[in-house]
């Protein structure tokens, strides 16, 4: 399903150990982790449990000469789980036992052949489609679509993202204003189905199932125990020599378990090609899970190994037909994609639903996108509400934010703005981006909360700090109109860029407009051409009829009128009245293509048939003068007619002509009198034209004698 990946900030840590005169060694290469955020100090922490499933036995942190305390409570008691504030940007030493190496085993401390890159996931990282079984606590989530397009196609996400109605100007000059429910990019979220990492809990849960399972071999046991840090001190290096000897004799679980610790670089230095080879020991002697992580290591296509799409659906079938639900999630967002297989969004439901049986928390909340959607099944808000209460009353934060979104809009349960903001607060707490940025917009709509645009704005920037686009935009809106926030414009340009520059389309039309008309910003309208092309490339009609005019014009461009007819006419496919008048312009006037009053005709009457006046101004003029069609003086009033009905002033006015003179029309003098009047009225501020019209009215009314 689609990816969500919105990093929050990354830990660097390195471990190093003391020797005898107290000077600070390092030990080998650094460690990435991602910190948790703690809403009740407001910060960004690491859990100690996390750094000791990247380094063996640390005993504290270092930094610039001195020790880092474990965060401490009101009555000075360390907090649970154990935890010291991160600290981005800077790499933090972790003092660990001076290190060993015991004989015949390889030490990622001690090996100069291979380097270790290891990098740990995060508990609470909850980005992955698939969560049940032990070969997603071990995989790095994988993406589930790589497009993310919000205008001009469906998000293929489920979990966690909103579905975006784009902010609606009406036009070049309009910016948005916060309260503007015409610019409300969040009243109907599509949810999105992210990558989620698995907690520590889940992972030794899984673990200590499979070690739990009537897996009898001894050494398999105690690496185990070494390797989950069960009974006895974690040790990878242990574990490592443990497991070596278990699967050296076939045992599958070992196997399996070395092939994740290459995987990852856990007591061994990183190797994909002997984490593939240990997988395929146990994966032929039937063994589910390896199985499940072989299609993971060939569907994501891990360091040197080949990316192979239809590999991983032979190995994803052959763990799920034994039950494995991970392996069964996997594959039904492989059918959801179509990678290595036809896209079939019935299969994927059935998948969805088995591995949904077995209890997989992704899987539920999958599910419930597809109910919600109605993909492969038939659409039931009812049974979507339930498929993601399952998954969030088990944790799972996209599956929170996404029943707090039935709950916000009455989608399957009784609409209760308060229920959504427990939810969304409940994935929120756990980091949840789309959650928070969700939680910004109720708190300045005010819906179940008072209205309060400083909440919102520090929502949105907690979402926008950890990359979500939608956020960004919305933030940037707030500094534009200086709601909940000091007004900014550097700030909101800043804001709508990093949007910009993240594919959001609206914030992309959104500059494009700031740079062409120069709203406390330099023009610039090169510039304004880039962002209006980045976001007419997603299908936003404004932007392709703001910059199809730019090239038609050469308004601060090089005149193209190719480019031009390219923009208009992927407007058109969109059933834009306006682009279809301006194809008919530049067919009539050879522009960019060879004049052909025929096609011109064709363009108008689309545009004429969706109440363009111009174009049924225009149409009218050809029916009367016989270009491009058989001359028709009815067709020609009929058209004068609807245009005038619609305010053309130039219509009036030819209408009044065709009375004073009798063409098409009786002659009318006094009919003639009124349309001049009517076009006089509705153009007074036009300068010539107007005293024209109101000249002409004059000399009739001196003629007729009506005054």
């Amino acid at each position: 399903m689609l990816a969500a990946d919105q990093e929050r900030p990354v830990q660097v840590i390195r471990p190093v150990y003391k020797d005898a005169s107290g000077t600070i060694i390092p030990m080998s290469n650094t460690v990435c982790i991602k910190p948790q955020f703690d809403s009740k100090s407001d910060e960004y922490i690491i859990l100690w449990d996390d750094v000791k499933m990247a380094l063996i036995n640390p005993l504290y942190a270092w930094h610039e000469d001195k020790v880092i305390p474990f965060l401490m409570d009101d009555n000075s008691e360390s907090l649970q789980p154990l935890r010291i504030s991160a600290y981005p940007g800077v790499v933090l030493d972790i003092v660990i036992e001076t290190p060993r190496t015991d004989a015949g085993i390889e030490s990622p401390m001690t090996s100069s052949t291979e380097a270790s890159t290891s990098t740990t996931t995060i508990p609470g990282d909850h980005y992955a489609p698939s969560q049940n079984t032990e070969a997603t606590k071990d995989c790095e989530s994988h993406p589930a679509v790589i497009n993310n397009n919000p205008i001009s196609q469906e998000l293929r996400t489920l979990q966690g993202h909103g579905e975006l109605l784009e902010p609606n100007y009406s036009s070049a000059s309009e910016f948005p204003d916060p309260n503007n429910d015409k610019n409300d990019f969040y009243n109907h979220e599509q949810p999105s189905i992210k990558e989620h990492d698995h907690s520590v809990s889940e992972e030794r849960r899984s673990e200590s199932d499979e070690y739990d399972e009537g897996l009898m071999d001894e050494d398999y046991k105690k690496g185990m125990e070494y390797y989950l840090g069960e009974s006895v001190i974690q040790d990878y290096v242990k574990a490592k020599e443990c497991l070596f000897k278990a699967a050296s004799h076939g045992h599958a679980g070992a196997q399996c378990r070395l092939g994740c610790m290459y995987r990852k670089g856990q007591g061994v230095p990183q190797d994909y090609f002997k984490a593939m080879e240990w997988y395929q020991k146990a994966a032929s002697q039937g063994y589910a899970d390896a199985q499940n992580k072989l299609g993971y290591m060939y569907y994501k296509g891990c360091g040197s190994i080949e990316q192979d799409y239809s590999k991983s659906v032979e190995w994803y079938l052959k763990a799920s037909n034994q039950g494995n639900a991970d392996a069964q999630n996997r594959l039904a967002d492989i059918y959801w994609n179509g990678y290595g297989v036809p896209e079939d969004y019935s299969k994927a439901v059935e998948w969805y639903q088995k591995a949904a049986s077995l209890g997989d928390v992704n899987a539920q909340s999958n599910l419930g996108f597809m109910y919600h959607k109605g993909y492969g099944i038939d659409q039931d808000d009812s049974k979507a509400a339930e498929w993601y209460q399952k998954a969030a009353s088990q944790g799972n934060a996209a599956a929170q934010n996404n029943l707090g979104m039935m709950y916000r809009n009455g989608y399957g349960v009784p609409k209760d703005y308060s229920e959504a903001i427990k939810w969304y607060l409940k994935a929120a707490d756990q980091g949840d981006s789309d959650a928070q940025k969700n939680l910004g917009y109720m708190y300045q709509k005010g819906y179940g909360v008072f209205r309060d645009y400083s909440q919102a704005a520090e929502w949105y920037e907690k979402a926008a700090m950890q990359g979500n686009v939608d956020a960004q935009n919305r933030l940037a809106d707030m500094y534009w109109s200086g709601y909940g926030v000091a007004q900014d414009y550097s700030k909101a340009v800043e804001w709508y860029q990093m949007a910009g520059n993240g594919g959001h389309v609206e914030a992309q039309f959104t500059l494009g407009v700031m740079y062409q008309d120069g709203f406390n910003i330099t023009r610039d309208c090169l510039k304004a051409a880039e962002w209006y092309q980045m976001a007419a490339d997603q299908g936003h009609l404004k932007a392709q009829l703001n910059l199809g005019f730019m090239y038609q014009n050469g308004n601060d461009v090089a005149q193209d009128y190719l480019k031009a007819i390219e923009l208009y006419e992927m407007a058109s496919r969109q059933g834009n009245r306006i682009a279809c008048c301006r194809l008919g312009f530049m067919y009539e006037g050879g522009q960019g293509v060879a004049q052909n009053y025929s096609k011109a005709v064709e363009w108008y009457q689309m545009a004429a048939r969706k109440g363009d006046k111009t174009a049924q101004y225009r149409l009218g003029s050809l029916y009367r003068s016989g270009v491009g069609v058989t001359r028709d003086y009815l067709e020609a009033v009929k058209w004068y007619r609807k245009a005038a009905d619609r305010g053309c002033c130039k219509s009036r006015h030819v209408l009044g002509t065709l009375y004073y003179h009798g063409e098409c029309l009786p002659k009318d003098t006094i009919e003639a009198m009124e349309w001049w009047e009517m076009a006089s009225r509705s153009h007074q501020e036009s300068g010539n034209i107007s005293d024209f019209f109101t000249e002409n009215a004059f000399h009739l009314r001196l003629e007729i004698n009506t005054f």
